[in-house]
C-alpha cells in the first residue's frame, strides 16, 4: 500500500493499482469475472483513464478485495480516490501566487502576507519624519530579509495614488516636487530601494556622495516631501561615511529582521488562498520544518523559490508534500531550478552561460553580491550570448532593465554550488577585472587623462592577465588598455633616446677628454722642453760669464760656475765648474765687493738672485750688449726696517711666480741672531719686496709644494712648518 499522499494524479492511482494486480497475478479478466465489472472499465481504471466512482464505494472496495489488498488499508484508497476527485473539479489557477527570486511589486501587494506589521511601522516612520528638518527613513536590512518587496508592496501600495515614486540609484529619477493635490501632509514620498549600488557600481561609486546629497537636498527642498532609503544591512558602514545619513541612521532607522514562524506560515498559505490555490494539509508544517535562519542568507529567497518551482511544475490546483520534495525542498529549490535551467541549454552553451553570470558577480567587502552589466557588454561576449541571457531571463535567474542586466537575487551565488564553486575558483580574475573596470571607467570620466593609464608592472601584470583570461574584455576596458599600451611604449621610446642622448654625451666627453689630455701631455712636454732649453742656455750663458770673470773676479766667476751647473748639467757648466776647482783664489771678503755662494734664479731665468758668507742679497741679470757680463740690478741688506742683516742659508725660488724665498737668520751687531724667513716679491727686481714670515726656529730648509700653492719649512728644531 502506498503511503498517504504520495500520488497526486489518476495516472499514479492507476499505476498503484495495477502494480497490486501484478502482485497477485491476476489479469484485467480475472478481476472482471471476481467483481462482475466490465474488463473495458476495469481496463480504463488501471490504465488511469478514468477513476472509480466516489458514489458507488462498493466498485473499489470489490476491486481491491478481488486483488487481495488487505481490509485495513481500503479507507487509504478510498482518501485517495476522494482527493483525485477533489482535484479533478477544482478549476485550474491561472495567476502565479508566488514571485520566486524576484522581489513583489506594487501590483502584487494582495500577495504579500507576513510583513503587515512591519509596513504599519514603516508607514508610521514616515508620517513622523515629514515634520522632520531633514524627513529621511531608512529601511535596513541583510540580503534576502524582503526590503525591496516591503518598499514596494507594503510601502508603495499603501499610499494614496500618486504620492509615491520608486526609484533606483542606477535609474535615478528624483521629482521635481511632491504632489500638491493629495490629501494629508505627506505629499511626495521618492523610495530609492538598492541605495548599496551607490557603493557597487563603477560608475555610481566615484560620485556617491554627489548623489546623497541631491536626495537629501530633494528631501529638504518641500513641504510634505519625505525620502525613503532601501539600504543592505552590510553597506551600513558605507552610509555611515556621510554626515547627514549618518544622522537619519541614529534616528530613523527601521529594520527589516526575519520572519518569525507565524509570518512565514502566512507568507506560505496567503498567497495561496488569494488566488484559490489549494494546499495539502500539513505542507506548511513540512517547510517550516526545514526553516533555518543560519540557511545560506535568508531563507525567504529560498522559501519564495521552491514556492513558485512548485507552483510551475504542478498541475496549478493544489500543492502538495510531494510537489514539495520533487522541487528540492528549502535548500534545494534554487539550486534545482538554476540547473534545471543550465540543462535546458545546448552542452556547448555552458561555458558560455556561465561567463555570462560570472560577469553579473563581483566582489566587495561583504563578499560577493550581485553586478549590473550592461546588456551590450553581455553580447558582445559571443554570438548566442544573447540567446543565453534571454534564456536566464525567461526562468527568472536574471533580470533585465533598458540597458542593463543583473542576477535576480545575490543568494543565487551562495546557494547554487556550481556558481559558487565557479565564482571562488575564479577569485583573482574577477578582482582584477572589478579593478581594470574601475580604473577604465574613471580614466573615461576624466576626458580619457593619461594620469590614470598603467604603468610599468602594474601594465605588465595586467596584460599577462588579459592574455590568460577566458574571455574578451569589454570594449572601455580594451581602450583603456590600449591606451596605457601605447603610452608605455612611447615612454619606452623616450627612455631609449634618453639614454642613446647620455650614452652619446658621455662618447663625446670622453673623446674630447683624451683630446685635452693628449694636448695637455704634449703642451706639458714642450713645456718642459721649452724649461730645458731655457736652462741650457742660461747655464751656458753663466758659464761664459764664469770665463770670463776668472781673471779680474775669481770669486764671482766661481759662483757663477756653480750657479751655471745648477742652472743646467751642460758641457759648459761642467768645464766652468772643473776650471774654477783649479783656480784658487785668495781675497780678502768685505761687504761691498763679497764672493756669493748662494744662487737662485727667477723670473723665468731672466735674474739670479745671490748670496754672501757676510750676509745680504744680490738680484742681478745678464748685461746686453756686445761684452758679455752681469750687473747687479737690486740689493737687499736689510730685513725691513730693523736694521739686521740677512745671512741666507737657503735661496728657494717659486716654481711660477718671480718670488724668493730667503732662509737663514738676521744679524745685528750687539744682538743676538734670529731666526730669518722673508719672501721676496721681484716683480719689480730693482726694488725687491720684502715679506716677513714668522718663524720660532732657524729654518733649515725649505720647498714649494701642491704647484706652489703651499710652502714646507723645516727649522733646527726638527719641526716642520706649512703655509699657503
Amino acid at each position: 500500500m502506498p503511503e498517504s499522499g504520495v500520488p497526486d494524479t489518476p495516472e499514479e492511482f492507476a499505476r498503484d493499482l495495477t502494480a497490486a494486480r501484478q502482485h497477485a497475478g491476476l489479469s484485467v479478466r480475472d478481476v472482471a469475472r471476481a467483481t462482475g465489472i466490465p474488463s473495458a472499465t476495469l481496463g480504463g481504471y488501471f490504465a488511469g483513464r478514468h477513476l472509480p466512482p466516489t458514489n458507488r464505494p462498493e466498485v473499489l472496495a470489490g476491486v481491491l478485495g478481488a486483488l487481495g489488498v488487505p481490509t485495513r488499508e481500503h479507507p487509504a484508497w478510498r482518501r485517495r480516490l476522494l482527493e483525485l476527485h477533489s482535484r479533478r473539479r477544482r478549476p485550474a489557477v491561472s495567476r502565479a501566487p508566488y514571485p520566486g527570486l524576484r522581489a513583489f511589486d506594487t501590483e502584487d501587494h494582495d500577495l504579500f502576507f507576513g510583513r503587515e506589521e512591519l509596513v504599519e511601522r514603516l508607514l508610521s516612520a514616515v508620517q513622523q519624519a515629514v515634520d522632520d528638518p531633514l524627513p529621511v527613513v531608512v529601511v535596513v536590512g541583510p540580503s534576502g530579509a524582503g526590503k525591496s518587496s516591503v518598499l514596494r508592496a507594503g510601502l508603495l501600495a499603501s499610499l494614496p495614488a500618486g504620492v509615491g515614486t520608486l526609484t533606483t540609484p542606477t535609474g535615478l529619477d528624483v521629482p521635481a516636487g511632491g504632489t500638491a493635490a493629495a490629501d494629508g501632509p505627506v505629499r511626495g514620498v521618492l523610495v530609492v530601494d538598492q541605495l548599496e549600488e551607490l557603493w557597487t557600481h563603477p560608475a555610481l561609486k566615484a560620485e556617491a556622495d554627489r548623489t546623497l546629497d541631491d536626495l537629501l537636498s530633494w528631501a529638504a527642498g518641500g513641504a510634505g516631501r519625505v525620502l525613503v532609503l532601501g539600504l543592505r544591512a552590510d553597506f551600513f558602514g558605507e552610509a555611515m561615511r556621510h554626515p547627514a545619513l549618518a544622522q537619519v541612521l541614529e534616528h530613523r532607522q527601521v529594520l527589516v529582521g526575519p520572519l518569525g514562524g507565524e509570518q512565514l506560515r502566512q507568507a506560505i498559505e496567503g498567497p495561496a488562498r488569494r488566488v484559490g490555490l489549494a494546499l495539502e494539509p500539513g505542507l506548511a508544517e513540512v517547510i517550516l520544518a526545514d526553516v533555518r535562519q543560519d540557511t545560506v542568507g535568508s531563507p525567504l529567497p529560498h522559501l519564495a523559490q521552491v514556492l513558485e518551482t512548485m507552483w510551475e511544475a504542478g498541475d496549478r490546483r493544489a500543492l502538495t508534500v510531494e510537489d514539495y520534495r520533487r522541487a528540492g525542498g528549502l535548500e534545494g529549490a534554487i539550486r534545482q531550478s538554476a540547473e534545471a535551467a543550465l540543462a535546458s541549454l545546448p552542452a556547448e552553451q555552458h561555458g558560455l552561460a556561465m561567463t555570462v553570470l560570472l560577469r553579473m558577480v563581483t566582489g566587495s567587502g561583504q563578499g560577493w553580491t550581485r553586478r549590473l552589466v550592461s546588456v551590450a557588454e553581455l553580447a558582445a561576449l559571443d554570438a548566442a550570448a544573447r540567446e543565453v541571457l534571454d534564456h536566464f531571463v525567461a526562468r527568472r535567474l536574471v533580470t533585465v532593465g533598458t540597458d542593463v542586466a543583473t542576477l535576480s537575487h545575490e543568494s543565487l551565488v551562495g546557494a547554487w554550488p556550481r556558481l559558487r564553486d565557479a565564482v571562488e575558483a575564479r577569485r583573482g580574475d574577477l578582482a582584477r577585472r572589478d579593478s581594470l573596470e574601475r580604473v577604465a571607467r574613471d580614466w573615461d570620466e576624466d576626458g580619457r587623462s593619461e594620469d590614470h593609464l598603467l604603468r610599468g608592472s602594474r601594465l605588465a601584470a595586467t596584460d599577462e592577465w588579459v592574455v590568460a583570461a577566458p574571455e574578451p574584455l569589454p570594449a572601455l576596458q580594451q581602450d583603456f588598455l590600449d591606451a596605457s599600451r601605447r603610452l608605455e611604449e612611447r615612454t619606452r621610446s623616450e627612455r631609449t633616446a634618453a639614454r642613446r642622448r647620455r650614452q652619446a654625451v658621455l662618447v663625446l666627453m670622453a673623446v674630447l677628454l683624451l683630446v685635452a689630455s693628449v694636448a695637455g701631455l704634449t703642451a706639458v712636454r714642450a713645456s718642459d722642453a721649452a724649461r730645458t732649453q731655457r736652462d741650457q742656455a742660461q747655464s751656458r750663458q753663466m758659464a761664459v760669464a764664469a770665463a770670463n770673470q776668472r781673471e779680474t773676479d775669481p770669486g764671482l766667476s766661481q759662483q757663477l760656475a756653480v750657479a751655471a751647473y745648477r742652472a743646467s748639467d751642460t758641457r759648459e757648466s761642467r768645464s766652468a765648474v772643473l776650471d774654477a776647482t783649479t783656480s784658487p783664489v785668495i781675497t780678502a771678503w768685505s761687504l761691498e765687493d763679497a764672493v756669493l755662494e748662494r744662487a737662485a734664479t727667477v723670473a723665468g731665468g731672466e735674474h739670479l738672485v745671490l748670496s754672501g758668507p757676510s750676509g745680504g742679497v744680490r738680484v742681478v741679470s745678464p748685461r746686453d750688449g756686445a761684452a758679455p757680463g752681469w750687473d747687479v740690478v737690486g740689493t737687499v741688506e736689510q730685513v725691513g726696517g730693523t736694521g739686521r742683516t740677512p745671512v741666507v742659508s737657503r735661496l728657494v725660488p717659486h716654481p711660477v711666480r718671480p718670488w724668493v724665498v730667503v732662509a737663514g737668520s738676521s744679524v745685528q751687531e750687539g744682538t743676538d741672531d734670529e731666526p730669518l724667513l722673508v719672501l721676496l716679491d721681484l716683480s719689480d727686481p730693482a726694488s725687491p719686496r720684502v715679506v716677513p714670515v714668522q718663524i720660532p726656529a732657524r729654518p733649515t730648509a725649505a720647498a714649494f709644494v701642491g704647484g706652489g700653492d703651499e710652502l714646507v719649512v723645516a727649522d733646527e728644531d726638527a719641526l716642520l712648518h706649512l703655509y699657503e
